[in-house]
């Protein structure tokens, strides 16, 4: 995957990490509950810091739930979707899981997205 275009306010995939590992800390009720948490996503002052954030918190739910841990190519995707860009993967690059870190910033922000996909296996492991 290319990314052409960013803009200036998202954060740089190499923020992500670190904001997962601040979590890792938190008991999954807490995680839980931050996810919840209508103004989660507000706490922060700056998207950028927002962005960081959301990511990194899906990132940990991932590592602990599934033993996940996102490739950069899938951070680089999410921060696209979010500014909006259209992204094309190759097959195998985890497009579906991509696609939960733009949903989970979206619904944090009060804001819908629709996420469609064929395959009944990862619509279920991700729903």
């Amino acid at each position: 995957m290319k990314v052409r275009y960013l803009q200036f306010d998202q954060p740089s995939v190499s923020q992500i990490p670190p904001a997962a590992n601040q979590l890792r800390e938190h008991s999954d009720l807490e995680l839980e509950n931050a996810a919840r948490e209508p103004s989660y996503g507000a706490i922060r002052s700056s998207r950028r810091e927002r962005l960081a954030t959301c990511f990194g918190l899906v990132s940990e739910v991932l590592r602990r739930q599934y033993d996940i841990i996102p490739y950069e190519v899938q951070l680089q995707a999410g921060l696209a979707l979010c500014d909006r860009q259209i992204v094309e993967m190759a097959t195998g690059e985890g497009k579906t899981l991509t696609a939960l870190f733009p949903v989970f910033f979206q619904a944090i922000a009060g804001e819908g997205m629709l996420l469609a996909t064929a395959n009944d296996y990862l619509a279920q492991r991700d729903f």
